[in-house]
């Protein structure tokens, strides 16, 4: 099996959302979030947000990317647009809402970089369906 181009970026450009998310500065603050003094009632409720709003997403296009470039199945597609579109969106949210205002510009530009790669990784992966239905 060779790899197109688009394949490629599509996988790497997927990779880099789960991982640019699993080291920003959300899992970071986490971790802080994790010692404090909150009950653990709260500390749960906050890793579950976490994991359903930044890192749930973010890994679904990580794992999605590769399940379609590499092993070609159409649920790693859907896997990627549900990802994708969830960090994307989340993304708009957070930008919209203050962010870069509440974190600063770093750290701001950090938690939107899996926006970024979410966007390059759900392009991709759309070109590389659109040659296969040129293929066939």
């Amino acid at each position: 099996m060779v790899m197109t181009g688009s394949r490629r970026v599509e996988v790497i450009a997927g990779f880099a959302t789960g991982l640019v998310a699993l080291l920003g500065p959300s899992s970071f603050n986490l971790a802080r979030f994790i010692v404090s003094s909150f009950s653990a009632s709260e500390k749960l409720l906050g890793l579950l947000s976490l994991v359903l709003t930044h890192l749930g997403p973010a890994l679904l296009v990580a794992i999605g990317s590769y399940v379609h470039a590499v092993r070609q199945r159409t649920a790693g597609f859907v896997m990627v647009l549900v990802g994708g579109l969830l960090v994307t969106i989340l993304g708009v949210v957070a930008f919209l809402g203050g962010l870069f205002y509440a974190l600063g510009p770093l750290q701001s530009v950090l938690t939107l970089l899996p926006s970024a790669t979410a966007i390059v990784t759900m392009t991709a992966s759309l070109l590389a369906r659109k040659s296969i239905a040129k293929v066939t």
